[in-house]
């Protein structure tokens, strides 16, 4: 190697190991012809351009793509060829998002190579909420990706095969990085005094069935026992829970009868590492034409002592999950489910209090996580000057 490569390679190494980020920049979706977006072409993802076809980023660096008609032909986004080489050990993709719909599967390619590799994460990954949302994604590097001799043609190309990809979706990212172990962990530790931890279900099999109904408070989904064995999974921890957040809850509205649902908690993917935990908290049944008009229910599960015990989703990358196994659920019984999250039980209970202001009322509006909301609100269930009210 030549000297002027040693040296570059050794003011590259200095500059990571005082940033411990290497940026990625967004490209675009692999439409634009002529200086404009062809709909039909590429990932058909749409987003602002100005004369030249070039993104026009909003003052944060963020940008806003979004699905059109022709969706279906698969959707995807490229980002820019890297700069400079990326050492081996900057391993987790990550990006700050926010999206409308849920999304459950990210495939990852590293090109410009034949799929030497693809990374395929699942569960749920992008969730929605008001505010910006982290995701983290391990990968499997290839070895030539980021590579002195190669670098100069590398980029990601990130595509999802999630139904929620239909026209109308819309995905806001915003510094996009990959990121040490380390400084991925210490990322974590940081954004772990900000609040509680976001979380939805998927189903691991076919005995529950799923829905939207639009009706209920704006719109949660819904459940029906269809099978023996309906269980809730909850998504894949790659973030470890911040210290103390070890209670485990989700908003629900049942009806028919009351039932006591199991809990177990899985560090391997293929269930083969299950830890059974002891609990006797109920889901409360509310009669099926009272429904629409009930208050939303919480459900709490203390995992804190199992969570010491076996040292479940406290390292990053574990993807340990969680099951809620509704085995006592009858198959006449409906179940809505939202607000689906992890909380530090001493510090997110405003939900069980009466909220008092010790200052005159400044108008300001909360979710129920304690979480501060601005204009336009999306549907959901708020507070302000101590009072509940419901967004629809």
């Amino acid at each position: 190697m030549k000297l002027k490569s040693l040296l570059s390679l050794a003011c590259l190494a200095a500059t990571l190991q005082a940033s411990a980020v290497y940026p990625i920049y967004f490209r675009d979706s692999g439409n634009i012809v002529d200086n404009k977006i062809v709909p039909e072409n590429g990932g058909h993802m749409e987003y602002p351009i100005d004369e030249n076809g070039q993104p026009i980023f909003d003052e944060d660096g963020a940008i806003t793509v979004t699905t059109n008609a022709y969706a279906d032909g698969g959707v995807w986004l490229r980002t820019q060829k890297l700069t400079s080489p990326c050492p081996m050990e900057y391993t987790i993709l990550a990006f700050e998002y926010k999206t409308n719909r849920q999304i459950n599967n990210l495939v990852v390619f590293q090109h410009e190579y034949n799929n030497i590799y693809i990374d395929q994460a699942h569960g749920p990954l992008l969730l929605v909420s008001d505010e910006y949302q982290t995701v983290y994604m391990p990968i499997a590097r290839n070895a030539q990706w980021g590579s002195e001799s190669d670098y100069a043609k590398n980029y990601f190309w990130i595509s999802t095969n999630d139904a929620n990809k239909s026209e109308g979706w819309a995905l806001t990212v915003k510094n996009i990085r990959l990121l040490t172990i380390d400084e991925a962990t210490a990322e974590c530790k940081n954004q772990g005094a900000a609040g509680d931890v976001l979380d939805a279900f998927t189903l691991p099999n076919t005995d529950f069935s799923k829905d939207f109904d639009p009706e209920m408070d704006g719109g949660s989904d819904i459940y029906v026992r269809s099978g023996g064995n309906p269980v809730l999974q909850s998504s894949n921890l790659v973030k470890p829970l911040p210290e103390g957040c070890t209670t485990f809850c989700f908003d629900y509205k049942l009806t028919g009868n009351s039932f006591a649902p199991k809990v177990y908690l899985h560090k391997k993917p293929d269930y083969s590492e299950m830890t059974p935990v002891p609990t006797s908290e109920m889901l409360e049944g509310t009669p099926e034409d009272e429904i629409y008009e009930a208050e939303w229910k919480t459900i709490k599960f203390d995992l804190s002592k199992e969570i010491d015990q076996i040292g479940f989703g406290s390292v990053f990358g574990s993807n340990h999950f969680l099951w809620v196994q509704c085995i006592d659920l009858p198959e006449s019984s409906m179940l809505w489910i939202k607000n689906v999250r992890w909380i530090n039980a001493t510090q997110s209970a405003i939900e069980d209090v009466t909220i008092e202001a010790e200052r005159p009322a400044d108008n300001r509006i909360f979710n129920i996580m304690g979480v501060e909301c601005k204009a336009p609100l999306a549907p959901g269930i708020y507070i302000q000057n101590g009072k509940k009210f419901i967004v629809k």
